[in-house]
Parts: structure tokens; C-alpha cells; sequence
């Protein structure tokens, strides 16, 4: 009798592990697949909780369907007819206007007031991004360029528990370029980049000169951009001419309005780039 080896079916490399997904993901707003780099923090469209789940399937007709002497499905016969589902669904969080809005789907924000609208308009419709992380480095991310809410408010709230609201996308296609795909999908694998030093807070007094520095490695020659997240602001822009791996900020840049700011670096080595994480500026009256 021949005894069965398992560890001959035991095939599964580190690289295999390596490339696989992680972690439930989150859920980013604007993300840009040209860029393609990990999400920091600031991106985050709202905060979410439990799985997500992605579903994308499109419809199909065989035409050897009802034909006479075809009595088999033949592949050149498969025509794609359209999509039957694009939607993601998760539980947010999120009970912010904005938040409110999104599930909403066709929603008006006045001060405190979100008011249901019983019509869609252009700008209801918004990029959304599902953003996972492998294990050995990069990312794996769905696209929704147009997105909108068609599952409404289903609020859930107990006692000594956080409420909760059960979101649902639907992606849509849009006339102005019917090629485009309600969901992209993209995979990419480990930066390169690894950040050994990541930027500190800093406390200073007004008028004082402030700075921010990374440490980071690479396989290849790695640049720098420092980015600002001012205070009531929810998105980075570049700060021109700071693209080295230390940020330093002039005594008369120091001021009360800049308390609160926050700054990180992109780095980018080739193709693939990465965010460090922000670092905070508090600015104290002084004397």
C-alpha cells in the first residue's frame, strides 16, 4: 500500500502570501489610479466598520440559444449584453453632513440641515475607491468613478454602542464615454520604498522657525514633495519648491493661523510613490 505524501501538495510559496490581500480596506474618496500611491491619513472618505463587499457582474447571451441543430454553447457565440450588478455595500460610521448626504444619495446641506432631493443631479455623483493592502507591500483597489447611494439611510443604534448605517453604491456608466467601465480595478505590488524615520509633530511659539524631515530607503533614487493640509481644509496640496526629505518652515510662515496645520512627505521612487504620515503643527501665543 503506497502511503500519500502530503508534502508534496504542500506547494504554496511565500511569494503566493505575499501578494495577497489583507485586512478589511478602506473606503477613499478621489482616488487617483494615475498616482496609484498608498492612502494616508486625510484621504479617508468615511470611517467604516465590518466587511465590504464589492460585487461586479455582467449580463450574457449565448447566441446558439433557441437554434436549430446548435445543441451546445459555443465560446464565439458569448455576447456581453451589460452589467447586472456594480455595488459595493459596508457599514459606515459616518453621521457627519456629508456622510448623511452620500447615503442619501440626492441630498442639499444647509448649515446643519440635510434635506432629501427628489432629483439626481451631476454633482451627487462622486469617485469613490475601495483600497486594500497586500501583505508583502502595494495595494489592490476598485474604482467607482461615478458612484452614488441607491440604498438610502438604514440607521441602527444601541444602547452603549455606536450607530451604525448601512451604505450602498451602485456604479454607473456615463454617456460621455460608454467604454468606460462602471468599476476599474487595479493591483499593484510593493513600493520598493521602505520609510525608516517618519515626521514628528513640532511645538513652537509664533514667529518661530518649525521643521519636518524623513528618513526613508529605496532600491532606487528616491524624490520628495511635501504636501499642506491646512486647518478646515480636507486635502493636501503641494507645497512649491519643498521636495527634499526635510521641511523647513520660516519663522514668519509660523503664525496662529498655521496652528493646527499638517504636513507629509510624498516619496516616490520610478512609478510607485508612498505618503509618510502627517505630521502636526502647533503654534503656541508665547509670551
Amino acid at each position: 500500500m503506497s502511503t500519500l505524501d502530503l508534502t508534496q501538495w504542500d506547494i504554496i510559496t511565500e511569494e503566493d502570501f505575499q501578494g495577497m490581500q489583507f485586512d478589511s480596506g478602506v473606503l477613499i474618496k478621489n482616488f487617483d489610479p494615475n498616482t496609484f500611491v498608498t492612502p494616508a491619513e486625510g484621504d479617508i472618505a468615511c470611517v467604516t466598520s465590518g466587511d465590504f463587499s464589492l460585487t461586479y457582474n455582467t449580463t450574457k447571451v449565448n447566441l446558439g440559444d433557441d437554434v436549430n441543430n446548435i445543441f451546445f454553447r459555443y465560446a464565439e457565440l458569448e455576447v456581453i449584453t451589460g452589467t447586472d450588478a456594480a455595488t459595493l455595500t459596508v457599514t459606515t460610521l459616518d453621521f457627519s453632513a456629508e456622510g448623511i448626504k452620500r447615503a442619501l444619495g440626492a441630498a442639499d446641506i444647509s448649515d446643519t440641515k440635510i434635506t432629501p432631493r427628489f432629483y439626481i443631479q451631476p454633482g451627487d455623483f462622486e469617485n469613490l475607491a475601495w483600497v486594500g493592502m497586500k501583505l508583502g507591500g502595494g495595494l489592490v483597489a476598485v474604482v467607482i468613478p461615478k458612484a452614488l447611494s441607491t440604498g438610502g439611510i438604514s440607521i441602527t443604534a444601541t444602547k452603549g454602542g455606536k450607530g451604525r448605517n448601512q451604505l450602498t453604491i451602485q456604479g454607473f456608466k456615463t454617456i460621455h464615454d460608454k467604454s468606460k467601465a462602471e468599476m476599474e480595478f487595479y493591483s499593484t505590488s510593493g513600493s520598493g520604498i521602505t520609510i525608516t524615520a517618519q515626521p514628528i509633530d513640532a511645538e513652537v511659539n509664533v514667529g518661530t522657525a518649525a521643521a519636518f524631515s524623513v528618513t526613508a530607503t529605496g532600491t532606487d533614487t528616491l524624490s520628495y514633495q511635501w504636501q499642506l493640509c491646512a486647518v478646515g481644509d480636507s486635502t493636501y496640496h503641494d507645497i512649491s519648491g519643498e521636495t527634499g526629505s526635510e521641511l523647513e518652515l520660516s519663522a514668519s510662515a509660523v503664525t496662529a493661523a498655521a496652528d493646527g496645520n499638517k504636513y507629509r512627505c510624498r516619496i516616490t521612487m520610478g512609478a510607485t510613490s508612498t505618503y509618510t504620515k502627517p505630521a502636526t503643527l502647533t503654534v503656541n501665543a508665547g509670551a
